[in-house]
């Protein structure tokens, strides 16, 4: 088995959200993974990292690795 670990720009560029250089980039972007139907602590985590989703992207990731 091979893990690979990649650096935030390298995952936006991977899934085609890279079309400018980083430095230009005007949007956070958030990753969460295993949600599993916990709404409450998904709002609580969204509250306290201040996402604003008119002006940020969310992105949730699943089970890579079990």
């Amino acid at each position: 088995m091979q893990i690979k670990v990649f650096k935030p720009f390298q995952i936006m560029k991977l899934l085609g959200f890279y079309k400018q250089e980083r430095k230009k980039m005007s949007k956070r972007t958030l990753f969460v993974g295993d949600v599993h139907g916990c709404y409450t602590e998904l709002k609580g985590l969204l509250d306290m990292a201040n996402f604003k989703p008119d002006s940020e992207r969310l992105f949730f990731v699943v089970d890579l690795i079990n």
